[in-house]
Protein backbone atom coordinates (compact mmCIF):
# COMPACT_ATOMS: atom_id res chain seq x y z
CA UNK A 1 0.00 0.00 0.00
CA UNK A 2 1.27 3.34 -1.12
CA UNK A 3 1.12 6.13 1.47
CA UNK A 4 -0.02 9.71 0.20
CA UNK A 5 0.10 13.18 1.33
CA UNK A 6 -2.87 14.71 2.33
CA UNK A 7 -3.36 17.56 -0.01
CA UNK A 8 -5.48 20.59 0.02
CA UNK A 9 -7.30 23.02 -2.33
CA UNK A 10 -7.81 26.41 -0.66
CA UNK A 11 -9.46 29.33 -2.41
CA UNK A 12 -9.71 32.87 0.03
CA UNK A 13 -12.48 35.68 -0.14
CA UNK A 14 -11.84 38.42 1.18
CA UNK A 15 -13.82 42.05 1.32
CA UNK A 16 -10.96 44.09 0.63
CA UNK A 17 -6.98 43.76 -0.86
CA UNK A 18 -5.25 44.98 2.52
CA UNK A 19 -5.73 43.04 5.96
CA UNK A 20 -5.52 45.65 7.86
CA UNK A 21 -8.60 47.19 6.46
CA UNK A 22 -10.95 44.30 5.07
CA UNK A 23 -11.67 41.00 6.22
CA UNK A 24 -12.15 37.29 5.62
CA UNK A 25 -15.44 36.49 3.78
CA UNK A 26 -14.90 32.98 2.88
CA UNK A 27 -12.90 30.29 2.79
CA UNK A 28 -13.47 27.41 0.47
CA UNK A 29 -11.54 24.13 1.07
CA UNK A 30 -11.50 20.33 -0.49
CA UNK A 31 -8.75 17.40 -0.40
CA UNK A 32 -7.09 17.14 -3.68
CA UNK A 33 -8.98 13.87 -5.26
CA UNK A 34 -11.94 14.45 -3.02
CA UNK A 35 -15.63 14.85 -3.99
CA UNK A 36 -16.78 17.55 -0.80
CA UNK A 37 -15.59 21.34 -0.87
CA UNK A 38 -16.09 22.86 2.46
CA UNK A 39 -16.98 26.51 2.48
CA UNK A 40 -17.05 28.28 5.74
CA UNK A 41 -18.83 31.66 4.73
CA UNK A 42 -17.85 34.42 7.88
CA UNK A 43 -21.02 36.63 6.91
CA UNK A 44 -20.22 38.97 10.49
CA UNK A 45 -16.87 40.48 11.62
CA UNK A 46 -17.31 38.22 14.42
CA UNK A 47 -17.28 35.19 12.61
CA UNK A 48 -14.35 35.68 10.94
CA UNK A 49 -12.52 34.51 13.56
CA UNK A 50 -13.96 30.68 13.52
CA UNK A 51 -13.75 30.89 9.82
CA UNK A 52 -10.42 31.53 10.23
CA UNK A 53 -9.08 28.75 13.06
CA UNK A 54 -11.41 26.29 10.95
CA UNK A 55 -8.84 26.85 7.38
CA UNK A 56 -5.74 26.97 9.98
CA UNK A 57 -6.79 23.74 11.22
CA UNK A 58 -7.25 21.97 7.84
CA UNK A 59 -4.02 23.41 6.55
CA UNK A 60 -1.93 22.27 9.76
CA UNK A 61 -3.19 18.77 9.03
CA UNK A 62 -1.81 18.46 5.28
CA UNK A 63 1.70 17.86 3.83
CA UNK A 64 0.89 20.40 0.85
CA UNK A 65 -1.64 22.59 -0.55
CA UNK A 66 -2.23 24.35 -3.42
CA UNK A 67 -3.13 27.94 -3.84
CA UNK A 68 -3.68 30.60 -6.13
CA UNK A 69 -2.02 34.00 -5.44
CA UNK A 70 -1.11 32.37 -1.73
CA UNK A 71 2.13 33.58 -1.27
CA UNK A 72 1.78 37.09 -2.04
CA UNK A 73 -1.67 37.30 -1.21
CA UNK A 74 -3.87 34.82 0.49
CA UNK A 75 -1.55 33.16 3.17
CA UNK A 76 0.20 37.13 4.25
CA UNK A 77 -3.72 37.73 4.66
CA UNK A 78 -4.45 34.86 6.79
CA UNK A 79 -1.47 35.36 9.13
CA UNK A 80 -2.52 39.03 9.36
CA UNK A 81 -5.99 37.94 10.43
CA UNK A 82 -5.61 35.22 12.72
CA UNK A 83 -3.03 37.68 14.41
CA UNK A 84 -5.31 40.31 14.97
CA UNK A 85 -7.69 37.61 16.58
CA UNK A 86 -5.08 36.49 18.82
CA UNK A 87 -5.15 32.64 16.65
CA UNK A 88 -1.56 30.92 15.82
CA UNK A 89 -0.58 31.46 12.29
CA UNK A 90 2.14 29.03 12.28
CA UNK A 91 0.16 26.20 11.05
CA UNK A 92 -0.15 28.19 7.12
CA UNK A 93 3.62 28.14 7.04
CA UNK A 94 4.17 24.26 8.23
CA UNK A 95 2.70 22.41 4.76
CA UNK A 96 4.41 22.76 1.60
CA UNK A 97 2.51 25.60 -0.24
CA UNK A 98 2.58 25.76 -3.96
CA UNK A 99 1.27 29.03 -5.50
CA UNK A 100 -0.33 28.18 -8.96
CA UNK A 101 -0.17 31.46 -9.99
CA UNK A 102 3.89 31.35 -9.34
CA UNK A 103 3.75 28.32 -11.25
CA UNK A 104 2.11 29.64 -14.27
CA UNK A 105 4.52 32.68 -14.57
CA UNK A 106 7.32 30.84 -13.95
CA UNK A 107 6.70 28.25 -16.05
CA UNK A 108 4.11 29.43 -19.13
CA UNK A 109 4.37 32.69 -21.63
CA UNK A 110 0.41 33.17 -21.46
CA UNK A 111 -1.13 36.94 -21.00
CA UNK A 112 -3.43 35.93 -18.57
CA UNK A 113 -3.03 36.68 -14.64
CA UNK A 114 -5.93 35.73 -13.28
CA UNK A 115 -7.20 32.21 -11.93
CA UNK A 116 -9.80 31.98 -14.37
CA UNK A 117 -8.34 33.58 -17.58
CA UNK A 118 -5.22 31.04 -16.80
CA UNK A 119 -7.69 28.34 -16.76
CA UNK A 120 -9.53 29.30 -20.08
CA UNK A 121 -5.31 29.74 -22.05
CA UNK A 122 -5.22 26.19 -20.71
CA UNK A 123 -8.53 24.77 -21.70
CA UNK A 124 -9.33 23.83 -18.11
CA UNK A 125 -13.02 24.38 -17.65
CA UNK A 126 -14.02 26.17 -14.94
CA UNK A 127 -17.10 28.56 -14.03
CA UNK A 128 -16.64 32.17 -12.80
CA UNK A 129 -18.89 33.79 -10.69
CA UNK A 130 -18.70 37.16 -9.62
CA UNK A 131 -18.84 37.25 -5.63
CA UNK A 132 -21.54 40.58 -5.42
CA UNK A 133 -22.63 44.02 -6.45
CA UNK A 134 -20.48 47.35 -6.22
CA UNK A 135 -18.12 46.10 -4.16
CA UNK A 136 -20.39 44.47 -1.46
CA UNK A 137 -20.26 40.35 -1.48
CA UNK A 138 -23.78 38.68 -1.12
CA UNK A 139 -23.41 35.33 1.46
CA UNK A 140 -24.52 33.31 -1.81
CA UNK A 141 -21.94 35.12 -3.70
CA UNK A 142 -19.22 34.71 -1.90
CA UNK A 143 -20.20 30.80 -1.10
CA UNK A 144 -20.25 30.04 -4.72
CA UNK A 145 -17.28 32.21 -5.79
CA UNK A 146 -15.43 30.59 -3.33
CA UNK A 147 -16.65 27.02 -4.23
CA UNK A 148 -15.45 27.73 -7.85
CA UNK A 149 -12.31 29.24 -7.16
CA UNK A 150 -11.61 25.85 -4.73
CA UNK A 151 -12.39 23.27 -8.12
CA UNK A 152 -10.85 26.00 -10.79
CA UNK A 153 -7.76 25.36 -8.70
CA UNK A 154 -8.02 21.80 -8.29
CA UNK A 155 -8.66 21.75 -11.88
CA UNK A 156 -5.61 23.40 -12.88
CA UNK A 157 -3.09 22.07 -10.46
CA UNK A 158 -4.17 18.39 -12.03
CA UNK A 159 -3.41 19.79 -15.46
CA UNK A 160 -0.25 21.77 -14.00
CA UNK A 161 1.25 18.36 -12.27
CA UNK A 162 3.81 17.70 -14.38
CA UNK A 163 5.60 21.32 -13.67
CA UNK A 164 4.42 20.91 -10.30
CA UNK A 165 6.28 18.08 -10.37
CA UNK A 166 9.43 19.78 -12.03
CA UNK A 167 9.17 22.78 -9.40
CA UNK A 168 8.68 21.00 -6.39
CA UNK A 169 11.10 17.91 -6.93
CA UNK A 170 11.30 17.16 -3.44
CA UNK A 171 7.18 15.97 -3.67
CA UNK A 172 5.85 12.20 -3.73
CA UNK A 173 3.91 11.55 -6.15
CA UNK A 174 0.47 13.76 -5.42
CA UNK A 175 -1.75 11.32 -7.15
Amino acid sequence: MKLRPSVLVIALEATGEYADAARVAGIGMKRLGASKVTISVATKPAEERKTIAQAIREIGMSHVYFTWMGTEYATPFLTTRALRHGLDPSPLYAPLQIDLAEIARRYLRIGPNTLHETCRALGVRTRQVPAGDEGRPSMEGVRNRCRQDTLAIESLALKLMPLIRTAHRELPSLL
